[in-house]
């Protein structure tokens, strides 16, 4: 480049970067690199055949040094160690006999395989539950149910300081207060009405008995 933008040789585009051809060239920034080939592994600066990953490729090892040495003038035999893919053990077919009748001449007699028969279970039933007998324990539990009678209090209107008796239907004044429960509950007073003339109001009466005030005929209160 000028210099002012440099780019990266890739030195791979030139052929014969590696010398080993079980290799490839890998270019990398400002260098490369000779890695194997798949199904190779570098041993010894060699990229050989990986056995674990190529189990059924021939092997073929030349040594030209121990062949020069050894055998001086003569071409050393290449040894070949073959890694043979296993073979599955032979299957054997075994043919059953028909059975035949003994004490009896003529063509062996073959049995019928035997029929074999299922019974279906029976369909349960589409209520849920288990048919008539369902039914009836139904119409038993019906039957057995009474109504409760309605309650005496249900068309009763009490004072607003009264309670209905549920038993008898009364309205009853609560603790504290007097009189019939429907139209009137008075607060009971401690005091005499003879001693404190002035207990209840004006339209309004003492009971010395009960010592509550009661409104007049015509008043509430």
């Amino acid at each position: 480049g000028d210099g002012m933008i440099c780019d990266d040789v890739d030195e791979c585009n030139n052929a014969g970067m590696c010398d080993d051809e079980n290799t490839k060239c890998e270019n990398t920034i400002g260098s490369f690199n000779c890695v194997c080939l798949e199904g190779f592994k570098k041993v010894d600066e060699k990229c050989v055949v990986d056995e674990k990953k190529q189990p059924n490729r021939e092997k073929i090892e030349i040594d030209e040094e121990n062949s020069s040495s050894s055998n001086s003038g003569q071409e050393k035999p290449t040894t070949k160690e073959s890694l043979t893919t296993p073979q599955p053990p032979p299957t054997t077919t075994t043919t059953a006999k028909p059975a035949t009748t003994s004490g009896k001449r003529g063509p062996p007699s073959i049995q019928p395989p035997a029929e074999m028969f299922t019974t279906p279970a029976p369909p349960p039933p589409s209520n849920g539950g288990y048919g008539e007998e369902t039914n009836q324990e139904e119409e038993q539990v019906t039957s057995t149910t009474t109504t409760e009678a309605p309650s005496l209090c249900s068309t009763v209107t009490c004072h607003s300081l009264a309670t209905c008796e549920q038993s008898t239907g009364v309205c009853i004044c609560r603790d504290g207060f007097i009189g019939d429960g429907t139209t009137a509950c008075s607060k009971k007073s401690t005091a005499d009405c003879i001693s404190l003339p002035s207990l209840c109001a004006d339209k309004a009466k003492c009971d010395n008995s009960t010592r509550s005030c009661e409104c007049d005929a015509g008043y509430i209160g």
